[in-house]
């Protein structure tokens, strides 16, 4: 019986030691997916789509960000709480700069569970450079039927 608990145990130990390594288990991670540059330059507009693995869908969101920055799902400039959107699916998304300063995202199907109208930041002439932020759905109805449901 001990040799039968050893055993048992060793192989649970075996197997969380290679989940985490092998990221089986469902890690975070973010991807940066597109990038479009304010008209004047200052600030990017970033798409970002996360995922935990095979086991789980996908969440997007928008950052705002100095032109140029880098993505780095551990930089203070991409925490969560810092996007402007956030989703965990869409159809036909469309980050679209009409003018400096005024950002609009358009999409014809969102989920959406967070949204800012403004950003600004210390980064960017120490909050003085204003973004607006506006949604602008395509369709009549911005939600899927699976939503409806």
């Amino acid at each position: 019986m001990k040799a039968l608990v050893l055993l048992l145990t060793g192989t649970l130990a075996a197997t969380m030691v290679f989940a985490s390594c092998t990221g089986f288990v469902g890690e975070w991670h973010y991807e940066e997916i597109q990038r479009v540059k304010s008209p004047d330059g200052v600030v990017d507009a970033v798409l970002v789509r996360g995922g935990g693995g095979a086991t789980t869908g996908f969440v997007f969101a928008v950052f705002l960000v100095r032109s140029g920055t880098t993505f780095d799902e551990k930089a203070a400039s991409f925490e969560q709480d810092r996007a402007v959107f956030r989703d965990d699916h869409h159809d036909g998304l469309q980050l679209v700069w009409t003018k400096p300063q005024s950002l609009e995202i358009r999409f014809a199907k969102a989920r959406i569970m967070h949204f800012s109208n403004f950003w600004a930041s210390e980064d960017v002439q120490n909050y003085r450079y204003v973004v607006e932020v506006r949604l602008v759905p395509l369709e009549a109805s911005s939600l899927t039927d699976r939503d409806r449901s």
